[in-house]
Formats: structure tokens, C-alpha cells, sequence
């Protein structure tokens, strides 16, 4: 059968000639898809934050909120302007399922208040070196600068990380 008639398929679109996850420092607007708490093996409790543009490209953060003593961290500076962009002046975490990377059925918490609302975030894209079994191996770590509310900003093009303030 001969189709010809073709419907746009963007998800489809979206997978040819790279990825659909941030690879670049910027300004980005979308909506954090999971803000999840945990305890690391050191004992440091951290936020991973999921986030999703509005053109669907994804971004995986993770940030250490209180160190092994259980002092705040910069981040949790970073946190705290998260709740401040999302109007929310206090948070508790609510316990889920999800699955890990892997694919594993999980329990976790979290932050469901900072989840599925309009945000900005200013990410930084920093690549790191790892030997993996003598090779060395290049991944971009994405760090997450400030947040911003996308309806106080007019974007500049994305060559630009500096949003402009509405005047």
C-alpha cells in the first residue's frame, strides 16, 4: 500500500539528528516532570529534578540539598528560589511509585508542589571526563543556576543564556 497522505508525527521528528535531551547551557522554559528526594550512601540528602521543555527536550538534575551532617548546601539556596518561582512556601514530600533508569518498580518522595507548573530554568551544561575500564568517556552534567518565572522574561534567541526582563 502506497501511503500519500503523511500527518506530522513531532515525537518521531524529534528523534532524528540527535537527542531530545539538553546538551546546552541556556535559558530553558517547561515544567519540572519529577522533583525527588533521597538519602545518597554518604548520608547527603539530594533533590533529582526531571524537567521538560516546551519543545520537549528533557533534562536530569541532581543537587545536593543537605550534606552528610545535614547542613544546607548552595543548593538548598537553589531549592528554596525553585519554591519562590513556583509560589509555594512550604513543601512536603509525598511518597510514589516510579521506576528508576532501569526500569525498576521504585518508592520514592516527592515534591509534588514544584511538579507540572510553568517554569524557567537558566542550565548550565558542564561535560566531565570518566575512565570507564581505561576509556575515557565524555557526558554532559547539567547543572541547574536559578530558576525563573517565564512570565516576567521575553526570551532572547537561544544563542543567548540571559533572559530579558518584560519593561
Amino acid at each position: 500500500m502506497l501511503h500519500t497522505e503523511m500527518t506530522l508525527d513531532v515525537k518521531a521528528a524529534r528523534t532524528v539528528g540527535g537527542t531530545s535531551f539538553i546538551t546546552t547551557s541556556g535559558a530553558y522554559v517547561g515544567s519540572i516532570t519529577a522533583a525527588r528526594i533521597y538519602e545518597s550512601k554518604s548520608g547527603a540528602e539530594m533533590l533529582d529534578i526531571d524537567f521538560e521543555t516546551l519543545e520537549l527536550e528533557r533534562a536530569h538534575m541532581s543537587m545536593c540539598i543537605y550534606d552528610k551532617s545535614g547542613k544546607p548546601t548552595f543548593s538548598r539556596a537553589i531549592l528554596d528560589s525553585l519554591m519562590t518561582v513556583c509560589r509555594v512556601r512550604s513543601l512536603k514530600a509525598e511518597q510514589r511509585r516510579f521506576k528508576d533508569r532501569q526500569g525498576t518498580e521504585q518508592v520514592g518522595y516527592f515534591f509534588v508542589d514544584l511538579m507540572s507548573k510553568p517554569i524557567g530554568l537558566l542550565i548550565q551544561a558542564a561535560p566531565e571526563e570518566y575512565d570507564i575500564n581505561g576509556e575515557i568517556k565524555t557526558m554532559v552534567r547539567l547543572n541547574l543556576l536559578t530558576p525563573f518565572d517565564p512570565r516576567n522574561v521575553r526570551m532572547q534567541p537561544k544563542s543567548s543564556t540571559k533572559p530579558k526582563r518584560k519593561q
